[in-house]
């Protein structure tokens, strides 16, 4: 009797797992010119008789059980492609953005070969580097961090394990471009160096990205403001099927949730995320005394004005905050039944980041389009160092039962802003099927600012010609303050690149 039980919880049991389903949907376009590619086939390799074709909009829509598959993507007059790392998950829906490039077609022979790499990719030089949201996902060692995993490409370098900082072809770090969602940013990371684009906790949520392109050389003039690399990260929409979809997620990064939903019954999207550091809660656990606390959000809108037109509002925002207090024994037992007093050192991080930005994304003909971005971004860095006088109450056991801080004196505090604001334009023109001209123009104006405050020390330590300590000085105390607003800056640029494709093949 207990065996034909097990037998039928099994079966039940294999029958929902089996049952259990997600959403995979996606738009297929020119690689070339962006224009929708009404009547696409999308066929999923590992399931029989399973796909779709493109509505009048590019888009599908495939329901398919839980698991990993590969698309392929095919279209006469166009280059047949699959796509890999397609990971279905419960009740979730997973979006994907195909590209196909043109090809010729000879009367005589067709001949038809799928190929697992997106052309688009391949068309970018040799210094280019494609990673798409499973690739950050399952990276080895790299906890969800992408920048991480760049570190490992040839080329690039790193300086220790603590940051995710890129050290491209022996340049600086600071000589790093990131641009996300078409936003120039100064970093991407939890507790950024103002000096250089690293951090040691990555803020971008992996599975809000699309895909993220990173070129160490060789990357066209609308870049060239940095010297030694490049890195494009592109955000997903949010679900265009329902109204409100949701999950919860948990890893080294933190703990938080992603919100999405339509808009307009699916001429729209919204995508909200916001995860926070879990550290704090635990540090009891490993007597930690400098803890981190960090969360960030981000958000992205997408609405479609009409077929030729989209307009899209993404925004990412970090907060971070750390305190370096100094902590003594929590037992002496010389001192039972004492009162004392003692000087401890106090070191208070406080620094917020935040971007968000507009772009409007058109298609004036089949050969023609561009985006126009207006965006803002700001950084804002507080330290603060300060002395404080605490008086110890002990127990006849010579444990520490209260403390009180009787006294604080700061010693440094130094404040800083970083504001920036731009509006750009980028357009693109697609001559022929082997010459593509782009050119743009942008316009950026903001400022740095910093106030600092300096108690100088009220002894001055004296030496002899030896070099042995021969008296010490009492200074009078003296404080001063400075408020630096160091440069506005106006900057503007102009463009332009001719993009003539003479091979078919990047390698003959």
């Amino acid at each position: 009797m207990k065996i034909n039980k097990l037998i039928i919880i099994y079966f039940s049991l294999a029958t929902f797992l089996f049952a259990q389903r997600g959403t995979l949907t996606g738009i297929v376009k020119d690689a070339s010119t962006k224009e929708f590619l009404i009547g696409a086939n999308i066929l999923v390799n590992e399931l029989e008789n399973v796909g779709a074709s493109a509505d009048e909009f590019g888009k599908f829509k495939l329901s398919i059980p839980v698991g990993s598959y590969s698309i392929k993507v095919s279209l006469i007059g166009y280059k047949t492609i699959v796509k890999t790392d397609i990971i279905i998950k419960s009740n979730s829906e997973l979006f994907v953005e195909i590209n196909l490039q043109p090809t010729t077609l000879e009367l005589s022979e067709v001949k038809v070969q799928a190929d697992y790499f997106d052309k688009s990719v391949l068309e970018n030089n040799l210094s280019t580097v494609t990673l798409g949201v499973e690739q950050v996902r399952r990276s080895p060692g790299a906890m969800g961090d992408f920048q991480r995993i760049l570190q490992a490409m040839p080329g690039v370098s790193f300086s220790n394990d603590q940051t995710n900082e890129l050290l491209v072809r022996g340049g600086s770090p600071n000589e790093n471009l990131t641009v996300f969602d078409g936003m120039e940013l100064h970093s991407t990371n939890h507790y950024p160096n103002e000096l250089n684009s690293g951090g040691p906790i990555n803020m971008v949520n992996t599975s809000l990205i699309q895909d993220i392109q990173f070129s160490t050389g060789g990357f066209i003039s609308k870049y060239g403001d940095k010297l030694s690399s490049v890195m494009i990260i592109n955000t997903r929409e949010g679900t265009r099927l329902s109204n409100l979809v949701g999950n919860i997620n948990f890893n080294m990064a933190g703990i938080g949730t992603i919100l999405e939903g339509s808009i307009n019954n699916g001429k729209g999207s919204w995508l909200f995320s916001f995860r926070k550091s879990y550290i704090d809660l635990i540090a009891g656990s490993f007597g930690l005394t400098a803890i981190p606390k960090y969360y960030d959000s981000q958000f992205k809108v997408a609405y479609d004005l009409s077929s030729n037109h989209k307009l899209s509002w993404s925004g990412i925002y970090g907060n971070d905050k750390i305190l370096f207090e100094g902590v003594s024994e929590n037992t002496y037992a010389e001192k039972s039944g004492f009162t004392d007093s003692v000087d401890v050192m106090r070191i208070d991080v406080k620094q917020n980041q935040w971007a968000s930005g507009i772009t409007l994304k058109s298609f004036w003909s089949k050969e023609f389009y561009s985006n126009i971005t207006l965006y803002g971004n700001n950084y804002h860095d507080n330290i603060d160092l300060r002395n404080e006088y605490t008086q110890r109450i002990f127990d006849n056991n010579g444990k520490i039962t209260d403390s009180k801080v009787v006294s604080a004196r700061k010693y440094f505090n130094n404040i800083s802003d970083n504001t920036e604001m731009a509006l750009k334009g980028d357009f693109v023109y697609n001559t022929s099927k082997i010459n593509k001209i782009e050119f743009g123009a942008s316009y950026k104006f903001g400022g740095y600012k910093q106030s600092a405050f300096i108690d100088a020390d009220t002894a001055r330590y004296d030496f002899n010609n030896d070099g042995i300590f021969d008296q010490t000085i009492i200074l009078p105390e003296s404080t001063f303050s400075l408020d630096l607003n160091l440069f506005d800056n106006n900057k503007s640029y102009l463009y332009a690149n001719d993009n003539l494709k003479l091979f078919n093949e990047r390698l003959l």
